[in-house]
């Protein structure tokens, strides 16, 4: 949704947005509410996650209502290209091609769902005129030719730098470290190195004692591009294990990031951090019994 503002500004036109969220929180609203004011219409989804027929119900009715609404579409501005929501409004809805933009590592993470060999990927990606990326130099899931780059540093001016802040960005650890980050674990990282502020992700479930959150209706990548904007002496600092958010805000001014590995999480998640690397991001020692 950060990237959707940024390209109105690229492509001139009347656009209906399509939101379709698996999970409601603030943030989707925040940035909903922001797009919709842009749009000559806005449509809301999301999944039920009751059973499958009450789901299958509720997602036919909102069809029946977007058949009402769309007709004739001449592009589709498109970022997931591996949900199954998507891929029936696309067989339902009349359009010319697809125009589409990053989600994140997914689409230059080769080994990942946006690779796999299926009907449904192959369908869109044979749609897809143009794509727009912020991961300039690396693969993605089309075309070198079709790919045109992001500028993220559009707006954000340089002075001398002033002062730095570190922020360490989070991650739901259980995910790949297979427990809970302890408080007193956390506490240690952001003691070794330095940070000053913890922005937490949308899916962390724990609540750290003793630590400093940034508390923001901002998606990290918004949150870093306004305080760049908004001061031209600051230096940000950058530290996470392997978000795709800190890869995001990589090629912007001002902005360092450090990535957090033990030998463990560099064997498990190799092609990741070696992504990373290529973007140059610092890597950093980490033990699980820090």
């Amino acid at each position: 949704m950060f990237l959707v503002d940024k390209l109105l500004k690229e492509e001139k036109g009347i656009y209906t947005l399509i939101f379709i969220e698996h999970v409601g929180n603030a943030k989707n609203d925040y940035y909903y509410n922001i797009l919709s004011k842009k749009m000559s219409k806005s449509f809301r989804y999301t999944v039920d996650k009751s059973n499958p027929f009450v789901k299958f119900i509720y997602f036919f009715l909102f069809v029946l209502k977007l058949r009402k609404h769309l007709s004739n579409v001449d592009s589709v501005f498109l970022s997931t290209i591996n949900d199954k929501h998507i891929f029936t409004l696309l067989k339902l809805i009349g359009f010319k091609d697809i125009i589409s933009f990053d989600d994140g590592l997914g689409n230059i993470f080769v080994d990942g769902d946006f690779f796999e060999n299926n009907k449904r990927l192959e369908y869109i990606k044979g749609k897809i005129s143009k794509h727009y990326t912020i991961y300039k130099g690396l693969p993605n899931i089309v075309d070198c030719k079709k790919i045109v780059s992001l500028n993220l540093n559009q707006n954000i001016a340089n002075g001398v730098v002033e002062r730095e802040i570190s922020i360490f960005l989070g991650q739901p650890y259980k995910e790949f470290l297979l427990h809970e980050m302890s408080d007193d674990k956390l506490k240690k990282i952001l003691s070794k190195f330095k940070n000053s502020y913890y922005f937490p992700h949308p899916r962390e479930n724990t609540i750290y004692d003793s630590i400093e959150y940034i508390s923001t209706e901002l998606i990290f990548e918004d949150y870093i591009y306004n305080l760049l904007v908004s001061d031209s002496h600051i230096k940000i600092n950058v530290y996470t294990f392997f978000s795709s958010a800190a890869l995001n805000v990589i090629s912007c001014d001002r902005v360092k990031v450090f990535s957090l590995s033990d030998e463990r999480l560099r064997n498990k998640y190799k092609k990741l951090y070696d992504i990373f690397a290529e973007k140059g991001v610092v890597n950093l020692e980490w033990r699980d019994n820090i």
